[in-house]
């Protein structure tokens, strides 16, 4: 019976622990693949919180070329301020070429960066030479970089940037733990009043 019980708590273990996601989860989403309206070149955010904490694995954005020639785009992510603006540069991807609306994604595999639960991050895209940013149905907050080096909230009429964020689970939920110290405390219970029982 306690060798039945034991190898029953060390299963639910292995189980609790292998049962992380090996590839990136989605930390955010808002992306629609629908390109409502745009705005072209300049360096544009919006917000995420992330529920729990990640490791940063990349992003996406929703970009169109409006023009014959190809659109370029970078995408940056960006910690927030006190004042719940961009402020400290994290990542910078590469240049994208932009020849059709697509969702362009960058991974990201250098210093672990984690996305802390309940901190408000920002993912930028930067058009250069102009790109339309999608504008779907679930809004989050958007930012504009102005001439003046403020970030500054784009009004109405304009669309919001349509993204994704992916990060790998850096610790298993509270709830996995309980489990596994429950289990582990049975364990030591079992093993507790068998030595006793040996010893009388």
């Amino acid at each position: 019976m306690q060798k039945w019980f034991f190898a029953a708590v060390v299963a639910t273990a292995v189980e609790l622990f292998s049962g992380l996601p090996a590839q990136a989860s989605t930390v955010f989403s808002n992306y629609t693949g629908v390109n409502e309206s745009g705005v072209v070149a300049g360096l544009f955010a919006a917000s995420f919180t992330p529920t729990g904490n990640f490791d940063f694995t990349g992003a996406a954005a929703f970009l169109d070329t409006p023009y014959v020639p190809p659109a370029t785009a970078s995408l940056i992510l960006y910690s927030s301020s006190s004042a719940g603006k961009p402020d400290l540069q994290l990542w910078r991807s590469g240049s994208f070429s932009i020849t059709t609306a697509q969702l362009v994604s960058a991974s990201y595999t250098g210093t672990p960066i984690v996305l802390q639960s309940g901190n408000t991050y920002f993912l930028g895209v930067d058009t250069p030479n102009g790109a339309w940013v999608g504008g779907g149905s679930s809004s989050v907050p958007f930012l504009i970089y102005s001439a003046d080096g403020t970030w500054v909230p784009v009004g109405s009429g304009t669309s919001d940037v349509q993204f994704e964020v992916y990060g790998n689970p850096v610790i298993p939920e509270p709830a996995s733990f309980a489990l596994l110290g429950l289990g582990l405390a049975s364990v030591a219970a079992v093993r507790s009043r068998r030595a006793r029982h040996q010893s009388s």
